[in-house]
């Protein structure tokens, strides 16, 4: 008789580390991100970042997509708080955060970021 598991069952202690990385990746990117992008006005947004895209509704999806992020990350959160590593949601973030590093710093490397009003490049 085989005992084994699937490797989607076996579960294991609570990563606390890897808890209290997604909790702060949620609320960090709901405070300051997604919230801010959805409902803050293109005057306060300009305040923040110097520009704001016209139309607005470039700056809204973007906050829609930070709080798509922000659902995957809470599925993470639940499966890592029952023992279960959250493969997806994991390189869910390195592609997003990796992708993100990548862009900037070829914008800054290439000059890009000079078009865009108070980023001077590097």
């Amino acid at each position: 008789m085989n005992h084994t598991l699937p490797l989607s069952e076996v579960r294991a202690e609570p990563n606390r580390l890897l808890i209290w990385a997604l909790r702060f990746k949620v609320g960090f990117t709901l405070v300051a991100w997604a919230v801010p992008l959805l409902v803050l006005p293109a005057s306060v947004l300009e305040g923040f970042v110097g520009f704001v895209p016209d139309p607005i509704l470039w700056v809204r999806l973007l906050g829609w997509a930070y709080l798509a992020l922000c659902v995957g990350y809470l599925g993470g959160l639940r499966s890592a708080q029952r023992g279960t590593f959250p493969r997806g949601v994991v390189a869910m973030g390195i592609v997003s955060n990796g992708g993100a590093a990548i862009l900037l710093t070829m914008s800054r490397t290439f000059g890009v970021a000079s078009q865009l009003d108070g980023l001077p490049a590097m």
